[in-house]
């Protein structure tokens, strides 16, 4: 008999013991129950190092108890292990602390009947190998037998025998017990377990919604390829589709071609031939593919071998090089899949364990061995692939093609990398979605990688009417000069007719035009070279033509010197013929020499006389016509004096006459109209009650004094309820008060600034919104410590009281106060006029006197703030069912938001812009104090009355109670136990729909600033700062907007896995356009310096770079996020007692913070560099405007992770969607919105000259 117990750290016996033991009380019966005995003590050791198992440090021992066959001594072993003591007292444990779980005994059936009744009293389990074998005996009427093995052999009964006192019995059933019978393997059982069903039959159909998708992207990756092919085609003779070998070309994008295709050989239903051909099919075309990427790189790499004297890799050059390659490689594969198929060829099978309630029908790759040797020979080649064109990418080359090859391959190995992870991880028909997103996304990286710049090059370049028209293309062919006048001749000969023979006046076979000849050659045989390409009207270019003979058509000729100087002074002569036909000369000017070499050109106007059918204007003497009044002349180096550039005046000055040599500075007053022509008065500016932005601040202040006052209003009438008396309710009316006369104190910012306004705004605000954060603060430490107060002997509780958060309040105010009144007695604010910082206008401001003050008292208040923070975001998961200092927490982090927000933007703005943001900070930062703390109090008290209740707040919970199931919870009166409901953010439900109109309309206002920006194309606000980023940055916007549909729905596998990849890779796209555009800014005003060196970084190649490698990044973050742990949903049934929350479990979160930080990190630096470059000359420098949007980003970003792990369901969903739909709302308003301004409302300005802004040295 063995006595099983549990101790607190107490070792069990050892298995030596229990064997000898064992052996001494079995003598010689068979020694296989020792290794029964073994087992056990194995098992039990197990058990005890199994943390899991045995929580808290119990340890399972046991006593091993011989049995003598003699019922006394049985029921005395039996009595020394229930007292756990030495000594036999029942009923009573002395001494040790070891509990008694359950007696293991082997004796006969009527010794082990007697142990059972005396185990019974104390409810101990009696564990018996004869119990397997028994007589079921129970007190119904008849007995019920076990099978041999203890099973029950039919349905039966649990019937309640009610025996009343006339000896009468009453049967009434409570129960049964049923016989559970295993489902067959293509059957499971339904959510009853009454019957068995059917499994579904489940595959990548062609109907279904994901085949359905994949063969979109299949015939639209298809079709682009047959476009880009076509356009090969078309432009088969030019340079670009014949450099990198042209037919090399065509087998990569047929190869392309034919992998999208074969994906298709993926959707349907398994059958032996398309079993056979998946995996054998695509691995010989995409090896087609790869071997043919690596021999336009090896092609590439001997090219520029080839060139240097005396290499010996030009016997290399040609085609046979590059076909023997792609031959070679695609050989290899398909001795490898010839063997696959001959040892163990793929075929089709039903997969029955891996989903209970499906039946997946699938290809069994037959041997694994074969199917990734052959991918992994694939990857073998895109490696050397790579590492070749990333060893050739920096070879000189105006369309090097190892760049493109670098990206293709990266991309091409990042999916692969990322695939086998992923393809292990899944099963069904999302394993063979998982191979054909990786054909498909690999094949696609290729085609656009490599083929989507030549696409863009042929079409933009080779059909550029100003550059090539009617697709020319510019070639050259050298000739030898042997000095020999024949040998010219018939190099001349040979090309005038185009042809490998020399036949004049025809052209045979070739369709070359000769444009000109370029040539060197002695003057007699460039004279004879002359007439004979004049016949043909052929340019010839030779140096020997700057020394030429002047012919003139005047009376007499003139011969120029050897060098074509003027050899003597000449007269200009007018020979004027009158009506009797006789000719007069009249001298109207000369030409002269001077002493200095210069030639003196002198017309007399007014002698000359011009015919009466003469009616043409008199010629100009200049190089460019006459500068407008408001411009100024520019003379241009290494020109005569009078050729000249017009340049509009500079800020702050005009010109009022024709060809004005310099501008004159207006001033300070006044200020140049738009054309510069003259000096108009500067308006005065200041944030007036009148104008559209003062009325909107002052609505948005009643508004939100009336919300204060009716919240006040509520809280006095409830005065008496929980919720209102709950964390001090005399803190809650002081709360309110200050933040009611915060509201209003933002009135005194607005209209003209007066010595005493000024000397009242900053001060009065910040008493005034100190009271209301040291409030918070004193209901944060109240919070605090009352629960610290509630631990036994805890000292804490002497501080309860009022006292304690009058005295907070008091304390930080008088503070507050003291630094106003040091700031007024130092150097008080004062109103001032700036006529610098806006050319048009004279701002009317309040000069804040003191800097250092100015900063010190709002810094004061966030420091109050940082630790009300850090104090209610500790305790905010103290117990209570209104905890307050989960409130305090959100109102204290929209608090900091908007002040840490406030800074940079207060100091990038001025005049009553600068005023604005003050305001809006007051009324945001309030706002969100009003919004966090008192709101969710207000729903209770009007919407929720029955959970303003002592008891609900207290949350007490009555011993003796029985928990209720994991997917119930009890219902208000705590008598029964209910379902709990299945949340999620649903289409269907109220806050579905207003995130769904929010992306509805964010996503129309970015499709109608897309069409404006598309319709004005040509203008220059659109063309500046590269037009193809700010489509790139629209369309990813839209797609970010589009994309947080998919938080909202039911959780299913597809949109887990879709919802942070596709929003983490768009949003990622947009941000590296921000990027791309802040860098863009600054490398071109650097490359504007005389001799920089970053002119050469110029251009859109990048720009597109970098958004091309910072995606890929992300790509790849997600790619390893996808194989490493995948998102998945799942049922969250703790969060919340009356609720079963579905949600999307994001599987790693270190990836989920990885990619979101990776944002953020991209965000951060187009903050810094937009920040640094925000003072550039432009009148409209992107820089400014990309410091708003990246300010709006991070502030959001950096709110969302708190609020996102201070909540749960639904709305934790919700905040990312709100996180998502902000700061993409931040980018569309601050990038495009004043851009629309200035093309709809004001297309004045959207003019070259403004942009540019040109101001002239020494003007």
């Amino acid at each position: 008999m063995i006595r099983l117990g549990n101790s607190k750290a107490q070792p069990a016996a050892t298995s030596s013991r229990l064997r000898r033991l064992y052996a001494g009380a079995l003598g010689g019966r068979r020694q296989e129950l020792i290794w029964h005995c073994l087992a056990f003590s194995l098992a039990i050791q197990e058990i005890n190092q199994n943390p899991r198992l045995l929580p808290n440090n119990i340890t399972l021992g046991y006593t091993v108890y011989k049995n003598t066959l003699h019922p006394r001594v049985i029921y005395n072993a039996l009595l020394d292990l229930l007292p756990s003591a030495q000594e036999t007292i029942p009923n009573y444990k002395c001494g040790r602390q070891n509990n008694l779980l359950a007696v293991v005994e082997g004796s006969e059936s009527d010794v082990s009947t007697d142990i059972s009744s005396l185990l019974s009293i104390y409810k101990v389990p009696q564990l018996h190998p004869l119990l397997r074998h028994y007589q079921l005996h129970n007190t119904s009427v008849g007995g019920k037998d076990l099978g041999k093995n203890g099973d029950l052999e039919a349905n039966s009964d649990i019937v309640n025998m009610i025996i009343f006192d006339n000896g009468s019995v009453l049967s009434v059933k409570v129960g049964n017990a049923d016989i559970c019978t295993k489902c067959p393997e293509d059957q499971h059982p339904n959510l009853d377990h009454t019957q068995c069903i059917p499994k579904d039959i489940t595959f990548l159909s062609y109907e279904g919604t994901l085949g359905i998708i994949f063969i979109v992207f299949v015939l639209l990756l298809s079709i682009v390829t047959l476009l880009i092919l076509g356009i090969f085609i078309k432009y088969i003779d030019t340079p670009i589709v014949k450099a990198n070998n042209r037919d090399i070309t065509y087998i990569l994008l047929i190869s392309l071609l034919l992998s999208f295709l074969s994906s298709l050989l993926f959707i349907g239903q398994p059958r032996r031939v398309t079993c056979l051909l998946r995996q054998t099919a695509f691995s010989t075309i995409f090896t087609v593919a790869v071997s043919s990427v690596l021999a336009k790189t090896i092609t590439v790499v001997v090219a520029f071998m080839a060139t240097k004297p005396g290499s010996r890799m030009r016997k290399w050059l040609g085609k046979s090089l590059a076909n023997s390659i792609v031959i070679l490689c695609s050989i290899v594969q398909i001795g490898l899949c010839l063997t696959w198929l001959g040892i163990s060829p793929p075929f089709p099978e039903f997969d029955m364990q891996s989903h209970h309630a499906q039946m997946i029908w699938q290809c069994n790759e037959g041997s694994v061995a074969m199917f990734y040797g052959a991918l992994g020979y694939m990857g073998f080649l895109a490696a050397i692939s790579f590492m070749v064109a990333f060893l050739a990418r920096k070879l000189p080359g105006a369309f090097n093609e190892a760049k493109l090859i670098t990206f293709s391959m990266l991309v091409f190995c990042s999916v692969w990398v990322s695939f086998v992870p992923t393809y292990l991880s899944t099963k069904g028909k999302y394993m063979v979605a998982v191979q054909i997103f990786s054909i498909l996304a690999s094949s696609a990286g290729l085609l656009g990688c490599i083929f989507i710049p030549k696409c863009y090059i042929i079409v933009e370049i080779n059909q550029n009417p100003r550059l090539l028209p009617n697709n020319i293309t510019l070639g050259y062919t050298i000739y030898e000069n042997n000095f020999d006048p024949r040998l010219t001749y018939d190099a001349v000969l040979d090309l005038l007719p185009s042809a490998q023979e020399t036949i004049p006046n025809y052209q045979c076979g070739r369709q070359n035009n000769l444009l000109a000849v370029v040539e060197g050659s002695e003057s007699d045989i460039s004279i004879d070279v002359s007439s004979l390409l004049s016949t043909y009207k052929v340019p010839q270019l030779h140096p020997f033509l700057r020394h030429y003979q002047l012919h003139n058509t005047s009376v007499g000729g003139k011969d120029s010197g050897g060098n074509g100087d003027l050899e003597a002074n000449l007269d200009i002569v007018n020979m004027i013929t009158l009506p009797n036909y006789s000719v007069l000369s009249v001298k109207v000017g000369s030409i002269e020499r001077q002493a200095s070499g210069e030639i003196k050109l002198t017309i007399d106007q007014d002698a000359i006389v011009w015919p009466s059918w003469y009616k043409q204007m008199l010629p100009d003497s200049r190089c460019t016509p006459s500068c407008l009044p408001g411009h100024v002349k520019v003379t241009l180096e290494g020109e005569p004096i009078c050729c000249y550039d017009c340049s509009l005046c500079g800020e702050g000055t005009v010109s009022s006459q024709k060809d004005a040599d310099g501008c004159t500075k207006c001033p300070e007053d006044q200020h140049p109209n738009l054309d510069h022509t003259q000096c108009i008065p500067k308006e005065i500016s200041f944030l007036s009650y009148e104008e559209t932005l003062g009325i909107i601040l002052i609505v948005l202040v009643l508004f939100l004094s009336l919300v204060t006052l009716l919240i006040l209003g509520i809280f006095i009438k409830y005065i008496d309820t929980p919720i209102v008396k709950a964390n001090n309710r005399d803190l809650t009316y002081v709360l309110l008060i200050s933040l009611l006369l915060s509201f209003l104190s933002s009135l005194l910012f607005i209209g003209e600034p007066r010595r005493v306004t000024c000397l009242l705004r900053q001060t009065a605000f910040s008493t005034i919104f100190t009271v209301a954060v040291s409030s918070v603060l004193a209901k944060t430490i109240t919070v605090v410590v009352a629960f610290v107060a509630t631990k036994p002997g805890n000292r804490m509780r002497k501080w309860l009281g009022k006292s304690l958060a009058n005295s907070i309040i008091i304390l930080c105010s008088i503070v507050q106060i003291g630094l106003c009144l040091t700031w007024l007695s130092i150097s008080p604010s004062f109103p001032e006029s700036d006529m610098h910082s806006h050319q048009a206008q004279i701002i009317w401001q309040c000069n804040e006197g003191s800097v250092a003050m100015f900063y010190g008292a709002l810094g004061y208040m966030g420091f109050l703030a940082a630790i009300s923070f850090t104090m209610a975001f500790l305790a905010r998961k103290l117990p209570g069912a209104f905890n307050e200092a989960k409130l305090i927490t959100f109102s204290m982090l929209v608090f900091c938001s908007v002040w840490v927000s406030f800074v940079p933007t207060y100091l990038s703005t001025k005049g009553k812009y600068m005023v604005a943001v003050q305001i809006f900070s007051i009324l945001a930062s309030s706002a969100g104090l009003l919004g966090c703390i008192f709101i969710p109090k207000c729903y209770i008290i009007v919407v929720r009355p029955d959970l303003n209740i002592k008891d609900h707040l207290m949350m007490k919970n009555a011993d003796g109670c029985t928990k209720c199931p994991e997917d119930q919870h009890p219902n208000l009166d705590h008598t029964q136990c209910i379902p709990k409901d299945i949340t999620f953010l649903s289409f269907e439900g109220t806050l579905g729909i207003i995130l769904i109109v929010l992306v509805l309309l964010l996503s129309l206002v970015t499709l109608l600033i897309l069409g404006i920006f598309i319709k004005y194309i040509d203008t220059p606000i659109v063309k500046a700062n590269n037009r193809d980023l700010t489509y790139i940055l629209l369309i990813s916007l839209l797609l970010s907007f589009l994309s947080s549909l998919l938080f909202i729905g039911q959780p299913r596998r597809v949109t887990c896995l879709l919802r942070q990849t596709a929003f983490s890779t768009i949003f990622t796209v947009a941000v590296s356009s921000v990027l791309a555009k802040t860098i863009t800014v600054v490398v071109a005003f650097m490359a504007a310096k005389p001799g920089s060196r970053m002119r050469k970084w110029l251009g859109k190649s990048v720009a597109k770079s970098i958004v091309l490698l910072c995606s890929t990044v992300q790509i790849g973050l997600c790619l390893t996020w996808l194989g490493i742990s995948p998102p998945f949903p799942e049922f969250d049934m703790h969060s919340h007692h009356g609720q079963i929350i579905w949600q999307c479990n994001e599987g790693s979160v270190a990836m989920f913070y990885g990619a979101l930080g990776y944002m953020g990190f991209l965000a951060a630096v187009s903050f810094t560099v937009a920040f640094l470059a925000r003072k550039l000359p432009g009148a409209f420098n992107e820089a400014k405007l990309i410091t708003f949007s990246m300010l709006v980003f991070c502030s959001v970003w950096v709110s969302f992770v708190p609020t996102y792990l201070s909540t749960k369901g639904k709305y934790m969903v919700a905040v990312q969607i709100f996180s998502i739909l902000a700061s993409s709302a931040g980018l569309l308003g601050c990038i495009f919105i004043p851009k629309c301004y200035i093309i709809i409302v004001r297309p004045g300005l959207n003019i070259k000259d403004h942009l540019m802004m040109k101001s002239q040295g020494g003007i």
